[in-house]
Parts: C-alpha cells; sequence; structure tokens
C-alpha cells in the first residue's frame, strides 16, 4: 500500500539524515514514482492535490534526491487519503502526519545549517577552519553540551530506582542544582545538541563522526514513544527499554569524549556542571563512564 511506503520513508527521515538511508531510498524510488504517476491519473481535473503528488513523483525521480524538497513535498500526501477513506486510514494518517512534520523539521535544519557551514568556510582558510572548530569544541560544545550530558548521566545511574531515572529521560525542565536542564527526550526531539554544537563543525570528519553517533541515540531516545494531553504526558518504553536509553547515552558521551580527544583536548572546563569534579582528565572519564 502506497501509504504505508511513504509512511516508512517520513519515519526514516524523522530518525535520521536522507544521507544515512538514501541507498535504501533509490531502490524503491521508480516503483513508488509509478505508483504516484497512476494514482495522479485517475484523479480528474487539475486539482491541488494532483500538483503535489506530481511535484512528489518528480522528486522521487530526481538522480540525486533533494532531503528538504522530498520532505517538503511529502507533507501533503495525506490530502490525498482525506479525501478518500479517512476513516480507514485514519491511525496511520496520524502517525504520518506527525513523522512528516518532524523529518521536515529536520531537513530545514540540516539544509540551513550546511548552508550556514559553506558561509563560513568561504571566509575562512584551512587554519583558521581549525581554529574555528577548536574552539567550538573547548567553549560551546564543553560547556552545554558535553558537560549537560555528562551531568544528566551521572544524575540517572545514581538515581536509587527506575522512577527516579525516567525522570531525567521525560521531565521538560529538571533541577540539577547549579541550573535547571532539559530533559533529555525533549533535548533530543528539539535537536539542541545537533544545532548549537554539531552541525557548526567545519571539519567533515569530527561532524560526521558525533552526526553518526548522536542520531542513533536519538533514534533510541525518541522511540520512548510520548502521547501527551495537555500538560499530561505518558511515555511508553516498549520499543526502548530504560537501559537501552541509558546506554545509549552512554555510548554518545564515550564518542564526544573521543572527539574532544582528537581536537586536542584532555580535560573538561567544568565550571558549572562538575558531576565528576572539577576539570577531570577524559582519559578518567572514558575508564569511569
Amino acid at each position: 500500500m502506497l501509504l504505508k511506503d511513504l509512511f516508512k520513508i517520513v519515519k526514516k527521515g524523522a530518525e535520521e539524515p536522507l544521507s544515512y538511508w538514501i541507498e535504501e531510498l533509490n531502490s524503491k524510488k521508480s516503483r513508488l514514482t509509478q505508483e504516484l504517476l497512476a494514482i495522479t491519473d485517475s484523479l480528474e481535473g487539475d486539482t491541488l492535490t494532483k500538483k503535489q503528488l506530481l511535484e512528489l513523483a518528480n522528486t522521487l525521480n530526481q538522480v540525486d534526491i533533494n532531503e528538504l524538497e522530498l520532505a517538503k513535498n511529502l507533507l501533503f500526501v495525506p490530502n490525498l487519503f482525506k479525501e478518500h477513506s479517512l476513516d480507514q486510514y485514519q491511525e496511520l494518517l496520524n502517525q504520518y502526519i506527525q513523522a512528516a512534520e518532524i523529518f521536515h523539521q529536520n531537513a530545514t535544519l540540516n539544509n540551513s545549517m550546511a548552508q550556514a557551514r559553506a558561509t563560513v568556510k568561504n571566509t575562512l582558510d584551512q587554519t583558521a577552519q581549525k581554529i574555528h572548530d577548536r574552539e567550538l569544541f573547548e567553549q560551546g560544545g564543553m560547556f552545554y553540551c558535553l558537560e549537560y550530558y555528562l551531568m544528566l548521566y551521572k544524575k540517572i545511574i545514581d538515581s536509587p530506582n527506575d522512577e527516579e531515572k525516567r525522570k531525567y529521560f521525560e521531565a521538560m525542565e529538571i533541577n540539577v542544582g547549579v541550573a535547571n536542564l532539559p530533559g533529555l527526550w525533549i533535548d533530543f526531539y528539539n535537536n539542541e545538541v545537533l544545532e548549537k554544537f554539531i552541525y557548526n563543525i567545519l571539519g567533515d570528519g569530527a561532524r560526521q563522526n558525533l552526526e553518526k553517533s548522536y542520531f542513533s541515540t536519538k533514534k533510541a531516545i525518541l522511540n520512548i514513544k510520548r502521547d501527551c494531553h495537555g500538560a499530561n504526558c505518558v511515555y511508553d518504553y516498549s520499543m526502548t527499554s530504560l537501559n537501552q536509553a541509558i546506554e545509549a547515552v552512554r555510548q554518545l558521551i564515550i564518542v564526544m569524549i573521543k572527539s574532544f580527544k582528537n581536537m586536542g583536548l584532555n580535560q573538561l572546563g567544568s565550571q558549572f556542571l562538575t558531576p565528576y569534579g572539577e576539570k577531570p582528565k577524559l582519559d578518567d572519564l572514558l575508564q569511569i563512564i
């Protein structure tokens, strides 16, 4: 069924950038394009829905598919099914709409940050680019990202029971003594560390290494499904258990620490968030995380 196939695409896009699963999409795009064209041929008149489906078919037919264009065109798919047998597809449509909106948000961020990096690169030579990245790691990357994850991770593993541990994932904001920090679920949902730190790294190798680990952890965290009615939210750990979520965060921290070491940084700054003491060495952290 076409809607199910397109749902798989938006679900993938909600989890990871297109570059991570482009080969899988390329293997399906010819069949999907033919199905979309068959549907548009069956629609009478020159309707907006028909035009939108044609644009999606054309996007899928590109040799190099544009991620933002794909995400934008996939937003319009529910219009077709809302006009036909709404009740039959309601649950799937709701899931599709949610995933498609996240895919579009992710693709928009990915595209805008790629353009921003290109602009900065055009103004800096190779040496200046390396200095830029070193300063990024040393300042925002350390104080607002690595130390943030270390603080919440330490709070989690020191918590006496699972109920307390879940608070650090589920809370919109949680007081850790020296600051109020966002919970992990909302942090990954909002791409905070991705936007503030990882996507700003100019060096492709360092950035892509962190991206891969970040999206792997994000996928695990957001597979804890959240269902909110007003201010009351319920979290479902059936797809990602609490222990799996904790381990995903630990793995990301390890990759981040190694990335900092590769940048020539050997200890934390620890001005405010000091869960492992003031200015611990990164090698020591790797031994205890």
